[in-house]
């Protein structure tokens, strides 16, 4: 990658996002997911002069695809914006622009089918890489299975633990890493003289400020932590008290990615231009004001209930810098109990809490850093309209607010479905 200058682009002109986005017609893969709902949102409110955006949605026919995107997109509360701008037009203009299901979807398999083979066997370095990975014969094998066996569950949560077993057999801590890495090394392979342009962003959270604050959809990854100390049960976790959790909100990714997309959609460079979206080099969020102060202040004001209505009393999340520590704690909690049947509640959330551990145990304990050089100079390119309409300056977060009164309530409305009193 050719390192990016401010001087490429004039400030006072600015990148031209919104120029570079007119008329485009886009094919979103994942549009369903978390960041790709809020794509698809940010870039109909902000250029709804784009041209076309074909949404890839899985489902057994045309008709499951329309209830489905009716579901997902024209009837979510992410859309109330939209709903709000274009009134009983609404639909009218989500539907000119979103392409109607199935529009496209047979030449996207053709293309599917015929890239099947090349995709599997193109990448030479991967095969260098991972030699273990067979992965025409183990999609057979798969195959077989499906044939053969009935159970699924049993098959799926084998093929978990192998999959599991080998991203850590290769230095990943988990699937979804060893997955990411795979996909980049094959783009790498394919793409010839197509610009490439890789996004990386580290736990991504609910909306900082657009379209509104709080906006999430299902437990991130430190949320499952943020429920289970709300509703008493958890009081400490895996940790090093130095630490920082590099947290970034998902309408900054959104708005540093589509400024990425102005910036190199134009050339003819067939580089591979690599983004970072973090925060634990320009503004760290430390583990212990996370765990002892901001979800303690937040479930002090206002608190969870238990099954009776009455206010759950929570503890400050304690940093527990061992598992062999991590483990004793959860008994002792499990044998302070007061009844039996708390007890062995206690002993299952036992078994829930050291499944946690053992996944966030490379997160809360290792020291990563991740540096934005680029995406800083990406920001520097931008005129001041742009940094206001699509801004991603992760300096200008205050964690304190943002975790108390904008992410935990977002996710006490939007996924734990409570009605409470604490602020958006």
């Amino acid at each position: 990658m050719e390192a990016l200058t401010p001087k490429e682009k004039a400030p006072e002109a600015g990148i031209g996002i919104e120029k570079f986005l007119q008329g485009k017609v886009m094919l979103i893969t994942g549009a369903t997911g978390f960041l790709g709902k809020v794509l698809v949102e940010k870039i109909l409110r902000t250029v709804p002069s784009v041209g076309k955006m074909y949404l890839l949605l899985r489902a057994k026919d045309k008709g499951a695809a329309r209830e489905r995107l009716k579901l997902e997109f024209l009837e979510a509360e992410l859309f109330k914006c939209l709903k709000q701008i274009y009134g009983e037009g609404y639909e009218a203009f989500m539907m000119t622009y979103v392409t109607r299901p199935g529009r496209i979807m047979e030449d996207i398999i053709s293309i599917a089918n015929c890239m099947e083979n090349e995709v599997l066997n193109s990448n030479k370095s991967l095969g260098k890489l991972l030699p273990a990975m067979i992965l025409e014969n183990e999609m057979k094998l798969v195959a077989v299975c499906k044939k053969n066996y009935s159970d699924a569950s049993i098959v799926a949560e084998k093929l978990s633990e192998l999959g599991l077993q080998r991203a850590n057999k290769f230095g990943w801590p988990n699937t979804y890493m060893f997955v990411k890495a795979i996909g980049e090394m094959v783009i790498d392979n394919m793409r010839e003289d197509v610009p490439v342009i890789k996004m990386r962003p580290t736990i991504v959270e609910s909306t900082y400020k657009e379209p509104f604050p709080g906006w999430i959809e299902g437990h991130k990854a430190m949320d499952p932590l943020i429920s289970y100390n709300g509703q008493g049960k958890l009081t400490g976790f895996i940790g090093t008290v130095n630490n920082v959790l590099d947290v970034v909100p998902v309408d900054m990714v959104v708005n540093a990615s589509l400024a990425a997309m102005a910036m190199h959609g134009v050339t003819t460079k067939a580089d591979i231009n690599i983004y970072h979206v973090a925060s634990s080099v320009s503004l760290p969020l430390a583990l212990q004001d996370l765990f002892e102060v901001y979800f303690y202040e937040h479930f002090k004001m206002w608190p969870c209930v238990d099954a009776r209505g009455k206010p759950i009393n929570v503890q400050k999340l304690k940093i527990i810098t061992s598992m062999e520590e991590f483990d004793a704690h959860l008994l002792r909690e499990a044998t302070m109990s007061t009844s039996s049947s708390e007890m062995v509640e206690r002993r299952k959330f036992m078994e829930k809490a050291k499944y946690l551990a053992k996944c966030y145990q490379p997160f809360t304990t290792y020291p990563y850093r991740f540096g934005m050089n680029n995406t800083e100079t990406l920001w520097e390119c931008m005129s001041e309209d742009e940094k206001k309409k699509f801004g991603f300056d992760l300096k200008s977060i205050h964690w304190k607010h943002y975790i108390i009164n904008i992410h935990i309530p977002g996710l006490r409305k939007h996924v734990m479905k409570e009605k409470c009193t604490s602020k958006l």
